[in-house]
């Protein structure tokens, strides 16, 4: 089946081999080259829309189709940026868009033309789905995880673009190879250095932004603090919304959690810091106290399993010394 993307159409399924819509006469073939087969996400008011889709010239990668319906010019330029992004900058966990990967469509008979924003497909989960599935996560889980998000985040403020809207349902987990992407970056903004003096549109979701952020005043370490209340989340799969705050409207989260070390604890709750200087300076910092946890969680687990084999060795041990026992009295020897 092919899907007619036209919102106004009143019969978008088509045959598959079909390059006009029967109802509405708009392109089938994208492009000259992306069939539009299943809806996978619409948002409620209908303004941006995911798709599968295959492409007829790369058949056998999985791609999606990110569709932006309106002609709002703020919120078209936000979609440029998106695309320039993925396009252009190529960031290791973000999703890759190809050359001609994004473009506009027109439609017959509506005044509303469509964006269109093909990216490579990334199968699995995302946290958001994941923690549904499978409930809260682990510190060895919440470490890898938060390494690798750093890690991507890493790269997309050396490139000067902050992401400002990081939350479990927009990173996406590969199941195959462990591996976590972030995802939508429609609110993603790039900044200069003078950050102080740059004031913005109010963007990103209630629970996870920065204070600062309510005001505009978004930067790097606006990242910092959705990423916490992201972690807090998945540690204790409760919205952060939903935990109780202390008088200084600070997340009483530990109560809620999955064990953590007091090291680990204490990290998250620097990202969740309502100032932004009392965050982590930068990625680089926070990565390398990630690794000083790691190391210490690996020595304990190390430490654990030798104890473990000395236990089992001494109780075989044990066990033969017995039988060899019993085995000389039932010989009388």
């Amino acid at each position: 089946m092919a899907l007619c993307i036209n919102p106004i159409c009143p019969r978008p399924e088509n045959s598959e081999d079909g390059s006009v819509c029967e109802a509405c006469s708009s392109d089938l073939l994208l492009n000259d080259r992306y069939r539009v087969t299943n809806v996978l996400h619409q948002r409620e008011d209908r303004v941006t829309t995911l798709y599968d889709v295959v492409d007829e010239k790369d058949q056998d990668t999985p791609k999606v189709l990110k569709v932006l319906y309106t002609k709002n010019q703020d919120t078209i330029s936000r979609f440029d940026r998106e695309a320039d992004l993925l396009k252009n900058y190529r960031i290791e966990g973000l999703p890759t868009v190809g050359k001609d990967g994004y473009f506009p469509i027109e439609f017959p008979n509506n005044p509303i033309p469509a964006h269109c924003l093909v990216m490579e497909k990334i199968p699995g989960l995302n946290l958001e789905q994941w923690l549904k599935q499978h409930g809260a996560i682990d510190e060895r889980r919440a470490i890898d995880w938060l390494k690798q998000l750093t890690t991507v985040l890493e790269r997309l403020h050396s490139n000067n673009f902050i992401h400002r809207d990081i939350k479990p349902s927009n990173i996406m987990y590969r199941n195959s190879d462990n591996r976590i992407f972030l995802i939508d970056l429609g609110a993603v903004r790039l900044i200069n250095q003078n950050i102080d003096e740059q004031t913005t549109t109010t963007i990103g979701s209630f629970p996870y932004m920065a204070p600062e952020q309510y005001k505009g005043k978004a930067d790097f370490k606006s990242d910092f603090y959705a990423l916490g209340r992201t972690f807090v989340h998945l540690l204790t799969n409760k919205n952060p919304s939903q935990i109780e705050q202390d008088t200084q409207e600070k997340l009483l989260w530990l109560t809620e959690s999955t064990p953590v070390s007091d090291r680990f604890a204490t990290l998250i709750d620097s990202l969740l810091e309502r100032k932004p200087d009392k965050r982590p300076k930068n990625t680089t910092d926070i990565l390398k106290r990630i690794q000083v946890i790691e190391d210490k969680v690996n020595s304990q687990e190390n430490s654990r399993s030798i104890f473990q084999k000395v236990v089992l060795g001494v109780m075989v041990l044990g066990v033969l010394v017995a039988l060899r026992f019993v085995l000389c009295n039932g010989r009388g020897l």
